[in-house]
């Protein structure tokens, strides 16, 4: 295990500890149960691919985590961008659900979507596995030989690290 990698998940976990507390301290309050499920969903779900890459591909994880500084200025522009988008998401869904109850989300839904969330994160997990040319960027590296995957995820779908639901 490089110390790259195990930082990779330090990262990840300083990272849904501050949606944690950009959602409760939006919501304005900590006794708010939904809340600490969508934590306990995110934080699975951004977890587990960086668990198992850690465990199985610790090399993978360590070039994952750095191939920001290989992008050019204006991707690296968008990639901060998208973080913070997905953070105001977060800070509006704790306004929404804690202090302002702009809207209501039928409990009938809320079960199927956690699963669709940790459905999200096992395939993120699988993609990231299979995958030894998966970035959290869109990079095509000569130098690596890069090819297309076509078995695993990609057997059924081109680009799966698309239909995950976490922000990685």
């Amino acid at each position: 295990m490089t110390m790259a990698a195990l930082r990779s998940v330090l990262l990840t976990l300083l990272g849904t500890a501050l949606c944690a507390l950009l959602l409760f301290s939006a919501a304005g309050t900590l006794g708010w149960a939904q809340g600490w499920a969508f934590v306990a969903v995110w934080t699975a779900a951004s977890l587990a691919p960086d668990l198992a890459l850690l465990r199985d591909l610790p090399q993978q994880l360590e070039r994952r985590s750095t191939s920001w500084v290989r992008l050019p200025p204006l991707d690296r522009a968008l990639q901060l961008l998208q973080a913070l988008l997905v953070l105001a998401v977060v800070g509006v869904g704790g306004l929404d659900a804690g202090r302002l109850g702009w809207s209501e989300l039928p409990q009938v839904l809320v079960y199927p979507g956690t699963a669709l969330v940790l459905g999200a994160g096992v395939g993120s997990a699988w993609v990231q596995l299979v995958n030894p040319f998966y970035e959290t960027a869109f990079l095509a590296e000569r130098d690596r030989r890069h090819k297309v995957v076509g078995w695993g995820p990609y057997g059924w779908c081109a680009i799966p690290a698309t239909w995950r639901c976490s922000s990685r």
